[in-house]
């Protein structure tokens, strides 16, 4: 009985020991969002800072498009993202 707390107590330090060296590499911080799974209906274009004037496809809603983009819509009106 004492012999197997033993092994079982071996076995686990030896699973955290692995799961030391091999898995304790660096941690990253990782910049992720979570965007809203809807479109605007009625987009035509939008435009972006990095690219000027030129029309682009739009994107789905401001979260998808980035901020300084701007969505314009079929009727004239435009959403700032």
């Amino acid at each position: 009985m004492a012999t197997s707390k033993i092994t079982n107590m071996g076995a686990l330090l030896l699973v955290f020991g692995m799961v030391l060296i091999l898995g304790g590499g660096e941690v990253k911080e990782v910049d992720a969002k979570i965007c809203p799974q809807f479109c605007y209906d009625g987009l035509d274009y939008m435009t972006c800072p990095s690219t000027g004037s030129v029309h682009l496809n739009p994107a789905c809603n401001c979260c998808i498009a980035g901020p300084g983009c701007t969505l314009f819509f079929l009727g004239g009106t435009t959403k700032q993202c």
